[in-house]
């Protein structure tokens, strides 16, 4: 496993561990138009900061700095063959949503180099590469199948998020449960760096 993996698993409460269950992180959002999404990480640690009823970030006071303590659904630190992934995952209900969900996945891009550069510094992680990119969860649509044998749909190509760092992000408009590395097999050439 992942000296990186190892590392976020020492350093994040339990109380923040996303649910796995047959091999998928499960990320959840309770009372939200789109609830649930599976990720299957293999050897993987996944966590949540977006937690009701705990600020996660106390120190952060001034609400009218509109963003600073925003968070997203999810984060899964992953090995996919030699390489390590940190993906950040945001759920949202519609297309219209991406926007908003580009930034969260942003913030979750800068909490996790953040942690990563600490962990570097005071000795916990030698280095070695990190990669990054996003994923964007919308509702899955409820029709009936129209037959055929296809049982799930085409993963998209991913999109060059605009928000500082240049990495790939995934819109995946229905597919409620994914693997990592089957999206990191759609990455052409190199995803962004964590």
């Amino acid at each position: 496993m992942s000296a990186l993996v190892t590392a976020f698993e020492q350093l994040i409460p339990s109380n923040f561990l996303l649910t796995r269950e047959s091999g998928c992180w499960i990320v959840k959002e309770p009372g939200a138009g789109n609830s649930r999404f599976e990720i299957a990480g293999g050897k993987s640690h996944a966590f949540t900061l977006d937690q009701g009823g705990i600020t996660v970030f106390p120190f952060f006071t001034n609400a009218a700095l509109k963003g600073v303590k925003s968070v997203n659904d999810a984060i899964v630190v992953a090995v996919v063959g030699q390489d390590t992934y940190v993906v950040a995952v945001e759920l949202k209900t519609s297309n219209g949503k991406t926007s908003e969900a580009l930034k969260q996945i942003e913030s979750g891009r800068l909490f996790a180099a953040w942690v990563r550069q600490l962990l570097s510094f005071y000795g916990h992680w030698t280095g070695g590469p990190c990669k990054f990119f996003g994923v964007v969860s919308l509702k899955p649509r409820r029709q009936p199948r129209k037959g055929g044998s296809r049982r799930t749909a085409e993963l998209p190509i991913p999109r060059q998020s605009t928000h500082g760092a240049d990495y790939p992000y995934f819109v995946l408009e229905n597919h409620p449960r994914v693997s990592i590395a089957d999206l990191v097999q759609k990455i052409p050439g190199a995803p962004g760096t964590c």
